[in-house]
C-alpha cells in the first residue's frame, strides 16, 4: 500500500476542517502583512515627496532674498541676506527633521506589524503541515553531522505538486544524542575492503576493515530504502551502505572508499564472497527506524513550494490554500458533498461559510476548489 492510499476519506475530512481554520487565517494575516508593507511604502514616497517641497521652498526663498538684495544694491543688506538665509535653512531643516522622525515612526510600525502578521500567516501554515494533512507521495528524512551535532530534515513531496520541508531535533532520538558509531547497532562489525596477495595462497585474500570506529556523516531514508555513509575519523577512510527491502526480501550494498579509490565490494565477487551481509542488513534496518522516529520532532518549517512557487518568501498562501482544497476535493472525489453534509461528520457548516466568507469574494473560488460551490452560493 502506498502513503498516498493510506490517507482515506476521515483523513481528508479532518484536513478540510484544519484547511479552513489555518490557512483560512494565513491568508488573512499575509494580507494584513501585504496591507502593512504597503502603507509603508506608500509613506515612504510621500515623506521622499513632502522633504523635496521643503527642499524647493527653501531654494525659493533663498533666492527671492538674494534677488531682493541685488536689485536694491546695499550693501548692508548682504548681512542680512546671510542672517535671513540662515534663518529660512535652519528653521526648515527643522521641520524636515520633525516630518522625519514623525513618519519614520509610523513606518517602523507599519514594518512591525507586517512582521508580526507575516509570523503569525508562517506559524499557522506551519501548524497545519505539521500533521501531515495531504497525501504523501514521498518521503525522506536525512541527518547530517555539523560541528559535532546532527542536522536532521525531513521534505514531503505530496499531491497537486505541493512540496514542504521540516527542521527536526535530532537530539530527541538517542541514536542522534551523541555522534553515532556503528558500534552502537552491532559490534566487530567488519567487510573486505581489497584484495591481497598471500605468500602462502595461489588466490588473492581478502583485507578486512573492521567498523567499530567509524561514525555517521550523513543518512537519508525513504520509505523502502536507505543510504548512510560512515567515516573514520581519524583517516580518509569512508563505508557507503546502501539498503533497500521489499515485501519479501532485503538487500544491501557496500562501497569502501579510501586514498586510492572506491571499492564496490558488493560486484566483485572475490570480495563478496567474504561479506557478512546480514550484520549490515539489521544495522541499516534499525537506523532507518530511527531516522523516522525523528519525523515526530519538528521544529520549524524550512521551505514549502506549490506547483514551483515559494509560497513562503512570496507569501502566495490564497494560491496554496486552493492547492489544498483541490487535492483534498481530488482524494474525496464525488463523496466530498455528502460526507461534508452527512449527519456524522461533526463539522460545523455555519462556521465553514463564516470562515470563507471572511476572505470576502475570493472564499467562492475556495469554495469551488473544494467542489462545493452550493456552500456560499445565496449566502
Amino acid at each position: 500500500m502506498s502513503q498516498d492510499e493510506r490517507f482515506d476519506e476521515n483523513d481528508a475530512l479532518n484536513s478540510f476542517k484544519k484547511t479552513v481554520t489555518s490557512l483560512v487565517d494565513a491568508v488573512i494575516y499575509s494580507e494584513r502583512a501585504e496591507e502593512a508593507k504597503s502603507k509603508s511604502d506608500d509613506l515612504e514616497s510621500f515623506l521622499q515627496s513632502k522633504l523635496e517641497r521643503f527642499d524647493k521652498l527653501k531654494d525659493s526663498l533663498t533666492m527671492l532674498v538674494h534677488k531682493f538684495v541685488e536689485e536694491n544694491e546695499a550693501d548692508h543688506l548682504e548681512d542680512m541676506e546671510k542672517r535671513v538665509v540662515n534663518f529660512v535653512v535652519a528653521a526648515l531643516d527643522q521641520e524636515k527633521g520633525r516630518v522625519r522622525q514623525e513618519m519614520q515612526k509610523q513606518q517602523q510600525e507599519l514594518v512591525a506589524l507586517a512582521k508580526s502578521e507575516e509570523t503569525k500567516a508562517s506559524k499557522n501554515i506551519e501548524t497545519f503541515l505539521a500533521a501531515s494533512p495531504l497525501p504523501v507521495q514521498e518521503k525522506t528524512v536525512t541527518v547530517k553531522l555539523v560541528e559535532g551535532a546532527y542536522e536532521a530534515k525531513v521534505k514531503y513531496r505530496c499531491n497537486g505538486e505541493i512540496e514542504y520541508e521540516f527542521l527536526l531535533d535530532a537530539k530527541e532520538v538517542d541514536f542522534f544524542h551523541e555522534v553515532f558509531r556503528l558500534s552502537k547497532l552491532k559490534k566487530e562489525i567488519k567487510i573486505p575492503a581489497r584484495l591481497a596477495k598471500s605468500w602462502l595462497k595461489k588466490e588473492p585474500i581478502p583485507d578486512f576493515e573492521r567498523l567499530d570506529q567509524y561514525i555517521l556523516s550523513e543518512a537519508e531514508a525513504s520509505i523502502n530504502s536507505a543510504v548512510a555513509v560512515f567515516e573514520d575519523p581519524e583517516s580518509d577512510k569512508k563505508i557507503k551502505l546502501v539498503y533497500s527491502k521489499s515485501d519479501q526480501h532485503t538487500f544491501v550494498t557496500v562501497e569502501y572508499i579510501d586514498s586510492l579509490g572506491t571499492v564496490d565490494v558488493t560486484a566483485e565477487p572475490a570480495l563478496n564472497k567474504h561479506l557478512d551481509a546480514e550484520p549490515l542488513k539489521d544495522s541499516m534496518e534499525m537506523l532507518s527506524l530511527a531516522l523516522f522516529d525523528l519525523e515526530k520532532h519538528k521544529l520549524r518549517l524550512l521551505r514549502l513550494a506549490s506547483q514551483g512557487e515559494d509560497v513562503l518568501n512570496t507569501l502566495k498562501y490564497f494560491e496554496f490554500l486552493v492547492a489544498v482544497a483541490k487535492v483534498i476535493a481530488q482524494k474525496l472525489k464525488g463523496s466530498f458533498a455528502e460526507v461534508l453534509f452527512g449527519q456524522e461528520n461533526n463539522v460545523d457548516l455555519d462556521q465553514v461559510r463564516e470562515r470563507l466568507k471572511a476572505l470576502g469574494d475570493r472564499g467562492l473560488i475556495v469554495a469551488e476548489a473544494f467542489g462545493l460551490p452550493k456552500l456560499l452560493k445565496n449566502q
